[in-house]
Order: structure tokens, then sequence, then C-alpha cells
């Protein structure tokens, strides 16, 4: 044994290892190898006089070789991956290197196995025969390239048609095919849920239950295996890919109540992620550049949607920068000759892809550096971040941005597309926007980055904002806290006006994708908070024209999100409405016969004088302020009834709070 340890230490220190306590190689270890053996993480850059320095020049503790490679990435003829790090234990190596599995163990567990999967398949054959005919699937399939995969290219489309369809449908014939893969028809199943869901020329309850069912069928083949593996086991990329579009799906077809369940989807997908090695870029292992790309691909959308949904929730992201170094991907669905050339001032989908990955990072810094429990924010931090989100944001080329951020859709225009019936009720078709067919991509794309951006721009001043809405009148518009004010209603007015125009020019589409009625419904209930405190501010009336304009984009948009949206805001716009006249009221007893003018910052003691008397933060006439802002620390007991109250059709009752 002594022997065989001496012949391995001497063989490490020939390949240029150092080993604690012998001396170091001073003929075997090239310049090459030196490169070969250091963990060159992405983002760590060795310049040649770095490399050509010699050890004896770098102190022990300083040096960076100590590690020998990124770990153990198996693949099996299925496909299935499995990913092992550099502190795992031994036992958890592939068994097949270690030729050390029992045989007779592996002889029963394949008898065992091998019935099980048996009488698996037959259970997943059987529910595909509910699966759509072939023709069918095709155009449920291009819905949902045409109208959703724009904002999460997690499948390639060329992918999809020429390897998973054809799986499902035995090569376009209408007959299904044996055996299969359960991760393939997962996915298959998601993928014409979402077709069928965002089918845009049919009404949404048409399209609702058949959704459900083939999302049901996505479902039962994702989890049929859990019986063998003794819990939901993802080690496909297939897998992965079914259950980021599943999360989508949640949200799409429940609005916020999906939000629950997408969120810990998002979380099973980015341990699945880890679990599969996607975290570490795939050139490490020399794959195939099809695979290389696919799954730099996979791992930056799954990153990006648990970012923004962890975002959203208030919640802690599941992948942290410190342990990933996969490369951004290079392409997408949708390529154009200026994706290449960085001077070029048109439109790019490869280019906006890049752009809303590098948003995923600076979001995640905001998480964990300005919403971490352990470190509280200080302002100088916020205003910091805030900095940076404008560097950003005004790095961004022009082609990119919204237009409708500078040239919001104007209330002429909006009551010529909505004019008012007889009844009281707008009437228009639902169907017909203003936006061409052919720019649907491009336009949702921009204007999904600007929601993210001015989304981010809010919840990280809301906090700073409340703080100042606690202060007396006068204090407030002279207080530190001054510049988030108008920071959150900026934002909030970009984000109302963003959604405005996506409704104008797509007007089914932004009624089905969830995120922009939700996001101005959050903008709009920061404008009415700030009304009803503030009537006395210098922006409390250009928050109120968006307040106004939010609830009618809210009663024209299609879906529950849009009418709980309008329920719920339509008492905090009357308070505004209340508040603003009585605002006026007050300033026109305090100065009868002057005709009544928004005071400037710097002239507003007199104004706000008289308003003294006014409701303000935390004593608001609308109940607490900061709970209708998320920012206090509450605990909220709901009755045994509540459940039972809302399912018999009790949907927005706000439980009491003691």
């Amino acid at each position: 044994m002594a022997k065989r340890i001496r012949e391995l230490e001497a063989a490490l220190i020939e390949a240029g290892v150092d080993v604690p306590g012998l001396p170091h190689s001073t003929h075997g270890r090239s310049k090459t190898n030196s490169r070969t053996n250091k963990r060159a993480r992405a983002g760590s850059h060795s310049s040649e006089t770095d490399e050509t320095n010699t050890d004896s020049a770098i102190p022990i503790s300083d040096s960076n070789d100590v590690a020998v490679g990124f770990g153990t990435l198996t693949i099996d003829p299925k496909n299935r991956s499995r990913y092992i790090g550099l502190s795992s234990g031994s036992a958890y190596l592939d068994s097949d290197m270690w030729g050390s599995r029992g045989k007779e163990d592996q002889c029963l567990n394949s008898k065992y196995e091998d019935f099980l999967e048996h009488d698996l398949e037959l259970q997943i054959l059987a529910t595909l025969g509910a699966f759509p005919p072939y023709e069918e699937a095709v155009g449920l399939a291009n819905n949902y390239f045409r109208n959703v995969s724009f904002m999460y290219e997690i499948i390639p489309r060329e992918t999809f048609f020429s390897k998973h369809l054809p799986a499902i449908y035995n090569d376009s014939v209408k007959s299904l095919g044996t055996p299969l893969l359960q991760h393939t028809v997962a996915l298959v199943g998601v993928v014409l849920a979402l077709g069928q869901y965002f089918d845009l020329e049919k009404p949404r309850p048409s399209v609702r239950i058949r959704a459900a069912e083939l999302f049901r069928l996505s479902s039962f083949a994702l989890n049929s295996h859990n019986i063998i593996d003794g819990g939901l086991k993802i080690h496909t990329l297939q897998g992965l890919q079914t259950l980021h579009l599943m999360a989508l799906f949640n949200l799409s077809m429940k609005d916020e109540e999906g939000a629950e369940n997408a969120w810990q989807l998002l979380g099973l997908a980015v341990r699945s992620m880890q679990a599969q090695g996607f975290h570490i870029d795939p050139s490490r292992w020399s794959l195939p550049d099809k695979d290389l790309e696919e799954r730099r691909r996979v791992f930056w959308e799954t990153y990006m949607y648990d970012c923004l949904q962890s975002f959203t929730v208030g919640r802690p992201c599941a992948q942290s920068e410190l342990h990933f170094d996969c490369k951004m991907p290079t392409t997408c669905d949708y390529p154009l000759p200026s994706d290449s050339n960085l001077s070029d001032s048109t439109w790019s989908h490869t280019r906006w892809h890049i752009f809303k990955f590098k948003w995923a990072q600076v979001l995640s810094g905001i998480m964990d550096n300005i919403f971490s429990v352990r470190m509280p924010s200080t302002y100088s931090a916020i205003m910091q971040y805030d900095q940076q989100i404008n560097d950003f944001y005004f790095s961004l080329p022009q082609w990119i941005l919204s237009p409708y951020v500078k040239y919001p859709v104007n209330r002429a225009l909006w009551a010529q597309l909505y004019p008012e019936g007889a009844n009281g009720k707008t009437q228009y078709d639902p169907y017909k926007g203003l936006g061409k067919p052919e720019n649907q991509i491009q336009c949702a794309q921009m204007n999904s980055l600007a929601t993210m951006i001015f989304m981010a721009t809010l919840h990280l001043h809301r906090g700073p904002f409340c703080r100042a809405l606690m202060l007396e009148p006068q204090k407030m518009l002279k207080s530190q806290y001054e510049q988030s004010i108008a920071r959150v209603v900026s934002s909030s007015t970009a984000i109302i006006n963003v959604a405005r125009g996506m409704f104008v020019s797509y007007p089914n589409l932004t009624s089905r994708l969830w995120y922009w009625v939700f996001h101005a419904f959050s903008a709009a209930v920061c404008q009415a908070v700030f009304v009803i405190v503030a009537p006395f501010h210098p922006l409390a009336s250009h928050a109120f024209c968006s307040l106004r304009e939010a609830i009618e984009l809210f009663k024209q948009a299609d879906g529950k999100g849009a009418r709980t949206a309008t329920v719920r805001l339509l008492p905090l716009v009357e308070k505004a409405a209340q508040s603003m006249a009585k605002f006026r009221n007050a300033t026109q007893q305090a100065h009868p016969g002057r005709a009544i003018k928004r005071p400037s910052l710097s002239k507003a003691d007199d104004e706000v004088t008289a308003s003294n008397d006014l409701a303000r933060f935390p004593e608001s006439n609308a109940r607490k302020t900061e709970d209708f802002l998320g920012a206090s620390t509450k605990l909220v007991r709901l009755p045994e009834d509540f459940h039972q109250s809302n399912s018999s059709g009790l949907l927005f009752q706000i439980p009491s709070v003691k």
C-alpha cells in the first residue's frame, strides 16, 4: 500500500499537481500543463505575463491551481445526465466507474423495475390516445412558438419539430409510436397545452378546458416514474424544459393564484439543472456544438425566469452567481443579419435575449444586496443600485427601447378605439389591434424588457417611498427620500403606459399573458396610495392621471386577472379622488379666488399648510398604506371558512387583520 501511495504521489508531481509536504516538480511541469490544471473559471483572465511566471514567484496561499477539474458529468444512451461536483463523496461517482455494483442486486432491481417500466409504458400509451391528431398538434405547437416563446426560448423550435414531435407521432404518422421517453411526452404535452391556451383566434373560455386536459397529460407523464424513483427526479433536458413551461402555464392559466406553483416548479427546475451540470459551461466536457448551445440556452432561460419570479414574490433566487460559469447562448429561433453586427441599429432577437440575460444578473445583485434578510439595505445602497439600473437602461440601443415610455397612448386615441356603448360598456373587437402580426414578437420583446426594468425600479424604491409617506407634509417634500417618490411615480407611470401600448397593439396577447396586467396593477396601487396620502405633492396630479389610465386598461382587458384588478383597485381610485377633491377644497378655502395650481417643490410650504388635516401614512383612510404596498411585517390568520367562502363566489373579500 505504501508503495502504491508513493507511486501515486510521483505521478501527481510529474503531472504538475502540487502535493502538500512534497517538493515541486522542476522538470515535468510545462506551461501547457499548468494552464490545463488551472481551474480557469469564466471571468478570470490570465495575461501572457502571468503565464510565464514561475511557481516560486507565487505565494503558496495565493496559488489558484489547487483544483484539477470541474466535476463528473455522466450522460447515458437515453441522454439522461448527472453531474457530481468537486466536494462530493466518492460513493456518488457513477457505479460503472467502480464496477462494484453487486450482480445479484442488479438482477433483482432489473426484474422489478422492468415490470414497473412496462406497466408505466402501457399507461402512458393509453393517455396518449387523448393527444390531438398530428396536423392539429402542429398547429398548436405553432401557436406556442408564435405567441408565447418570444420571452423564454427554452426549447429550440427546430429541435421540437424535427425531434420531439416526431417521437410522439412516429415520424408524422398519426399512429403513436413506442417505446417513448416519458419526459418527451411531458414536454410535447405542455407545449400543446400552451399552444391551445394561446390560440388567440378563440375566446379564452373556449380553450381553457382543453388546455387543462393537455396539461394533465403532461403532468402524468412527467410524474409517471415517481413510483420507481421514490419521488420526482428530473434527469433529462426534456424534463427540465417541461418544468420551465409548466411554471409559465400555471401563471398564464391562474394569474397570481398560479404564482406558488410556478415559483416552486422553477426552484425544482434549478435543482434539476444543477443535478445535470447545466451551471457549468458545457465546453468543459467538449460537448458537440448543438448540445453545447442548447444546454446554455436552457440554463440561462431557467436562471432568468427564476430570478424574475423570485423577485416578483419577494423570495431568494435558487441559483447563486457564485456557483455558475455557463456562458450565454449566441443563437435564437429567429436569426437576423444584425445579430453579429453590434453597430447595426436594426432589430436583433438574439441580442435582445443577451440583454435580457444581462438584466437577470443585475436583478440577482439587487436581490442579494438590497432585499437580503441578513444584510438590511441602506438608502445609499439603494441609490447605488438605482444608478446601476439607470446605467443599464441608458446603455441599451435605441431599437430595443419601448416607444410607449416616452410616447404613451393618448386619451383621444384610447377613446376612439374603445368608444362607450349605449349600456355604458365599451364596444370593441378583442381580436383586432393596431399592431401588425409580423411585428408581434418584436413588440412583445421590447415591452417585456421595459416592464422588467421599471418593475425593478419600483420595488427597489418602494421601501423608502413608504418612509417618505410617513412624514408630515412639509417634511415629506424636503425629505431625503424625495428621489424615491419621484422614481416610484415615474416607474409606475412607465409600467402602465407600456401595458396600455401593448394592449392597443395586441389586445388578446396582452390580456392572456399575465404579467402586463399583473405589474400594471402593482404600479396602479402605488399611484393610488401616493395620491391618497399626499394629494398636495407636485406629482400627485400626474399620478392620479396614470391611475385612471390603469383602471381604463383593466376594464378593457379580458380575463380574471384584469377583473380582479378592477374590483380591488376601484375603492382605491375612489379614495384617491376624494383625497384630491379634499385638497382642492382646502386650498380654495385658504386662498379664495386663486386658481388651483400644483406647487413646485421649492414653493410648497404654503400649499401644504391647508392640507395638514389630511390623513397621512400610516393613519391613512385607506387602511394602513404599507399593507397595500407589501412593506409591513404582518401575520395574517385566515378564518377556517375562508377558502369555503371564496369557493362560493366571495373571491375579492380582504381578510381582516388583527
